[in-house]
C-alpha cells in the first residue's frame, strides 16, 4: 500500500474584537487608590478595594500621555504640553517637575528620585540638558540613526540601570540599558543563540536580578521567554517555542491510503509578566492564561507553573511587525497572594483573585 506523507498545521488564531477601542491604555496603583490613564489622557480613580469608580475628578491642563509613579509613592505624568509634573496630594494641584521636547515614551527615577525622561531622541535627566542616545542594538535586523522606534517596555533596575524594550514581530526584540551613574550604554551580553528573545512585553526586577518577557504571534509561529539577567549576563529562565507533535498514522481517501499526520503547536505567547516579593513569585500571561511560579522552583518547563486563571479575552488581528493576533494583555500588577489587576487590550481592567475574575468599570 502506498504511504504519503502528509502535513497538518495547527495555526495559532484569534477572533477579532467586537469593540473598536480599549478604554484605558496604563494604571498604577497608590494608596489603594487606581489610577487609570483613559484612552483620551484623562485619569479616572477606581477604588482598589471595592473596585467602584471614584467621583473625585483629577484635572489636567492637557491629555497624558505618561503615567507613572516616584519612589516616594507620588503620581508623576508627562502631558501633551510636554511638561511632567508631580501630583501634590495636600493641595490637589501639579506641580512642574521638567520639560520635553520630543515624543515622550515613559519616566523613571532612580534611588534618589531622580527623574528621567525617556524620548525618542534618546534619554536626560529632568532640568538638565543633556540628551543621551545610542543606535547601538544587539537586534541585527533593524538600525537607528537619529530616533528610536517605539519603546514598548522600560525599567529602572535596582542597580540605577535604565533597561528599554522593544518589539519587531517577526524579527524579534531589542534590548538598551544605560548606566545613569557613568551616563553610559551598556551592552547584554547577548550572545547565545539558544535564547529567544522575541517582542518585549516588561522587564522588572527582584532586587537582585532583572527578567525580560517577551513573546511573538505570527503566521502559524507562537512562543515566548522569560530571561534572567544576573548584571548583563543573560539566562533562560524559562522558554516554549511551536514545535511538531510526534507523527500518528491514519487511513484517508477512497481507495484508503495510509497518510502520517503531523500537527505544529503552538508555544506560550508570553506577554507581560511581573514579579511579588512578598511570594518570591513570577506572574505572566499567555494565550493559555495567567500562570504563577515561585522563582526559588525549576520554572524551565510549563508544567511547573501553576495555572491561575484563563479568562475568555477578545483578541484583535494586526500586529505592525508581524502577520498575527497582538497581545491582548498589556500590563499585571500584583496586590496580594494570587491576587491581581491586569489591564487588557480590548476588555478594560479585571481583577484576579484565584480563579474568580470580576471586570472593573
Amino acid at each position: 500500500m502506498n504511504k504519503f506523507l502528509t502535513v497538518v498545521l495547527v495555526i495559532f488564531s484569534f477572533g477579532r474584537s467586537t469593540e473598536a477601542a480599549m478604554l484605558y491604555k496604563d494604571f498604577i496603583i497608590v494608596d489603594n487608590v487606581i489610577w487609570a490613564l483613559t484612552t483620551t489622557g484623562s485619569i479616572q480613580l477606581i477604588d482598589a478595594k471595592t473596585r467602584t469608580i471614584i467621583t473625585d475628578i483629577v484635572k489636567n491642563d492637557s491629555e497624558i500621555l505618561v503615567l507613572v509613579k516616584d519612589k516616594y509613592n507620588d503620581v508623576v505624568i508627562a502631558d501633551k504640553d510636554r511638561k511632567v509634573k508631580r501630583y501634590n496630594k495636600s493641595r490637589h494641584d501639579w506641580q512642574l517637575v521638567g520639560t520635553y521636547t520630543s515624543a515622550i515614551f515613559g519616566l523613571v527615577f532612580d534611588r534618589a528620585n531622580k527623574c528621567y525622561m525617556i524620548t525618542d531622541k534618546g534619554m536626560s535627566k529632568a532640568g538638565v540638558s543633556d540628551v543621551y542616545f545610542t543606535v547601538k542594538s544587539i537586534n541585527n535586523s533593524f538600525t537607528y540613526k537619529d530616533n528610536w522606534r517605539a519603546i514598548t517596555s522600560y525599567h529602572m533596575d535596582m542597580n540605577d540601570v535604565i533597561w528599554l524594550g522593544y518589539d519587531y514581530g517577526e524579527w524579534g526584540g531589542d534590548l538598551m540599558m544605560f548606566d545613569t551613574k557613568t551616563n553610559q550604554f551598556i551592552s547584554p551580553a547577548y550572545t547565545s543563540v539558544s535564547i529567544n528573545l522575541h517582542g518585549v512585553r516588561a522587564i522588572f526586577d527582584d532586587s537582585s536580578s532583572v527578567y525580560v518577557s517577551s513573546g511573538v504571534n505570527h503566521m502559524f509561529l507562537s512562543g515566548g521567554s522569560i530571561i534572567k539577567f544576573n548584571a548583563v549576563q543573560p539566562t533562560a529562565l524559562f522558554s516554549s517555542q511551536s514545535h511538531w507533535d510526534k507523527p500518528t498514522r491514519a487511513e484517508q481517501g477512497n481507495p484508503p491510503k495510509t497518510v502520517q499526520l503531523q500537527r505544529m503547536m503552538p508555544g506560550e505567547y508570553i506577554g507581560p509578566a511581573t514579579y511579588d516579593k512578598q511570594t518570591k513569585s513570577i506572574y505572566f500571561y499567555s494565550q493559555n492564561g495567567f500562570f504563577k511560579g515561585n522563582k526559588t522552583s525549576d520554572l524551565s518547563t510549563i508544567a511547573n507553573w501553576k495555572l491561575l486563571i484563563k479568562p475568555s479575552l477578545q483578541w484583535t488581528e494586526g500586529q505592525q511587525y508581524a502577520a498575527g493576533a497582538a497581545m491582548n494583555v498589556l500590563k499585571i500588577i500584583v496586590v496580594g497572594d494570587e491576587r491581581f489587576y491586569f489591564l487588557s487590550q480590548n476588555d478594560g481592567m479585571g481583577y484576579v483573585d484565584g480563579q474568580k475574575l470580576a471586570m472593573l468599570p
